[in-house]
């Protein structure tokens, strides 16, 4: 009956441990198939566009003297030299965000934190729409102060990045804006489309990192229990001990100094019997 009976605790199954609920790893494998995705998307409408514009950019900066019959030629090398650089810039966009989004750290470790540097430079050179996928990730790598703080440097970059005459003048021209209102209406959008997917990039980190606190809550529970049942075990077993010596021995050895008693009166043929079962309580 006292406060540290855990008894009913002996009989019971071991607390279980379901991955379907906790598992930080389901989370960052959602979260990192949503970004390959879009990674995937992103380049494919990149290339098409380039492939559209790439012969018209290489012609505008040709250098001047390239002789005519020489020029397909060039053209092609140019062509094929710029198309290995792009996709390995891609790719390796790609493997780095594979990278920093595979597992989360409490502590930034510097080589995520250079892959992420990385990204972010591939994203300035290949297509702005990466950036998004940079500020997603960010939670992956850093945390708090140095999180935000990053962001706030990557929106800061966003707004000093230099935007193509061509995007500005289509801009200023569908909603009739002056082109210095154009170019700050378009770094705002692209800052606020990045806090959002800073934002869902914090949730899933958070999430995860919630997940593994369970996970790690789960493991000590578990191991409390079996502490609890064991302690169990002992109680009963200190249980069983002190009433066999406190009850039962108590009565096997008023029972056994009866039976000396008796044995010392009895005569005739109850002296077998009465010393046989004084010899039995002695040895009970």
């Amino acid at each position: 009956g006292g406060g540290h009976d855990f008894r009913h605790m002996a009989g019971r199954p071991p607390l279980g441990y379901d991955r379907a609920v906790i598992g930080e790893e389901r989370v960052g494998r959602i979260f990192q198939a949503g970004g390959l995705v879009a990674w995937a998307m992103v380049g494919v409408d990149t290339f098409l566009k380039v492939a559209r514009e790439i012969d018209r950019k290489l012609v505008a900066e040709m250098p001047d003297g390239v002789p005519g019959e020489l020029l397909p030629r060039v053209m092609g090398g140019m062509t094929a030299a710029f198309w290995v650089i792009a996709i390995a810039a891609f790719l390796a966009f790609g493997l780095a965000f594979r990278a920093t989004t595979r597992q989360i750290r409490e502590r930034a470790a510097r080589g995520r934190v250079l892959l992420l540097a990385v990204q972010l430079l591939l994203a300035l050179a290949i297509s702005s729409d990466l950036l998004y996928l940079v500020a997603a990730e960010i939670e992956f790598v850093l945390r708090g102060r140095a999180a935000l703080g990053w962001f706030s440097g990557q929106a800061l970059l966003t707004a000093a990045a230099a935007f193509s005459a061509e995007e500005v003048e289509l801009l200023a021209g569908a909603v009739g804006l002056p082109q210095p209102a154009a170019v700050a209406l378009s770094v705002l959008s692209a800052v606020a489309w990045q806090a959002l997917a800073f934002s869902a990039g914090f949730i899933a980190a958070a999430e995860a990192r919630r997940r593994r606190e369970l996970a790690r809550l789960n493991t000590e529970l578990v191991a409390t229990q079996q502490v609890l049942a064991q302690s169990a075990r002992a109680a009963e077993r200190t249980r069983i001990a002190r009433d066999l010596h406190d009850t039962l021995g108590h009565h096997l050895a008023a029972l056994s100094v009866n039976l000396e008693l008796a044995g010392r009166g009895a005569e005739g043929r109850a002296t077998a019997p009465v010393a046989a079962a004084r010899d039995a309580a002695r040895a009970l």
